[in-house]
């Protein structure tokens, strides 16, 4: 696999599952962080189609964007994307998924009105969330007891996406879904990702 560059702010965010799929794949990477005002300079002059955070540029190749869609082509890239199209369908539906929810946390906590953000966050926290963890708790039990993985017999970027969203971003605290909580601790403790986890810098987000 050709040598990558990831570039994004100095802290998990959107870059994170990006690095999260990195680990898991043992696929040595640069990872630039830059600041915001940085970012604000290089941004008129970056090679991204989109012009936004995060991206990965491929040595002698494009420049690759959009978080998920990096995290899907690592992961299937890799050997960690599924055994076949059905699986690597289920597998997107659940990153999909837990993405939508992940973006509506970062609108809640970006909302600078606070009647808005109170607005935002009682619905994230009382309907959003159960919904999600709901559903994908019943999924998870669905397959094979819910002891092993999100879809299949192996890792994938659904399993990253759960403790990531789940646990490392704090969306499943104090909630009451054991299955998706065992799942995110069983990759927490995968080598490649414990490694990382231990290894990675300390960033206030």
């Amino acid at each position: 696999m050709p040598k990558h560059t990831l570039l994004y702010l100095n802290g998990k965010g959107r870059g994170e599952i990006i690095r999260l799929a990195f680990a898991l794949a043992g696929v040595e990477y640069t990872d630039k962080r830059i600041t915001f005002d940085e970012w604000l300079e290089m941004k008129p002059k970056t090679d991204g189609p989109f012009r936004y955070l995060p991206q990965v540029q491929i040595e002698g190749g494009p420049v690759l964007q959009e978080s998920i869609v990096i995290t899907e082509y690592i992961c299937e890239s890799n050997g960690y994307g599924g055994k076949d199209d059905i699986e690597r369908a289920q597998i997107r539906s659940v990153v999909s998924y837990l993405d939508f929810l992940f973006s509506d946390g970062i609108d809640a906590f970006f909302e600078k009105d606070e009647a808005k953000k109170a607005a935002l966050s009682k619905t994230l926290n009382e309907e959003r969330k159960p919904t999600v963890f709901g559903n994908l708790e019943k999924m998870l039990a669905a397959n094979n007891g819910g002891g092993g993985f999100m879809v299949g017999d192996k890792e994938s970027a659904a399993d990253l996406m759960v403790f990531y969203v789940c646990e490392d971003s704090g969306f499943l605290k104090d909630m009451d879904y054991p299955l998706l909580k065992a799942l995110a601790g069983r990759v927490a403790k995968l080598p490649n990702i414990a490694a990382w986890l231990e290894k990675r810098p300390k960033t206030e987000w």
